[in-house]
Formats: C-alpha cells, structure tokens, sequence
C-alpha cells in the first residue's frame, strides 16, 4: 500500500495540470447503470453545469480550505480519488462550486448526451 508521501506526489503532479484539462475530464458512467445507451461508458462529458442556475461551472472549489483544487481528496480517507462519489461508501467525496455563483453545483451534465455523469476521472490514471 502507498505511503502518505505518494498521495502527496500525486496529489502535487496533479496540480500542476492546466485547469481546463482537469476540469474538463470526465467519464459518463451513467451508462453503465443501466441506461439506454447501448451500454458505453467511455464517453467524455465536458461540462459542470448547475441544476439550479443552468450555468456551466468552472473550477473544483475545496469545501476545506476554499482554494481552487485540481484532485478530489475524499474528506473520508484523506486519499485522492477520482469519482464525484466514492465507490466504497457512495457518499460524496467533494462538493463542486460554482465559481460564477459561488452555489454548490450537484450533477456533472454531458452537453452530448444531456445525462448526468457521475464521476470524475483523472487524465494521468
């Protein structure tokens, strides 16, 4: 198991990536919960968009410190994870703000297929 120093690296190499590259990496998994799709789950969904202003969101905010963050760190484990929800506990690992509003944006919409994408996933896997 990888001790705390590799998270910190990764956590580090991750934040160092452009925003709009980490911001904008998403896989739609939705499709592979049973959704009429024809069952792929590789398609990238491109935007943040909040259910209660319609507009797309920018920036992962912490809900810790409120700094722009470029990796989700689960505030259950403290380890960097790559899903909007854990898979372990199906509780959410960070919160997505708006950085237009300032307002909790709650679903990760794909402006291709209009379906709600659940996880985030990392561009150096």
């Amino acid at each position: 198991m990888p001790d705390s120093n590799t998270y910190t690296t990764q956590a580090r190499r991750t934040s160092v990536l452009r925003r709009n590259h980490i911001n904008n990496q998403a896989i739609d998994i939705a499709n592979g919960n049973g959704t009429n799709d024809g069952g792929n789950a590789s398609k990238t969904c491109y935007s943040l968009i909040s259910p209660h202003t319609g507009k797309t969101c920018y920036s992962l905010i912490s809900t810790h410190t409120g700094k722009t963050c470029y990796s989700l760190i689960s505030p259950h484990t403290g380890k960097t994870c790559y899903s909007l929800i854990s898979p372990h506990t199906g509780k959410t690992c960070y919160s997505l703000i708006s950085t237009h509003t300032g307002k909790t944006c709650y679903s990760l919409i794909s402006p291709y297929t209009g379906k709600t994408c659940y996880s985030l996933i990392s561009p150096h896997t």
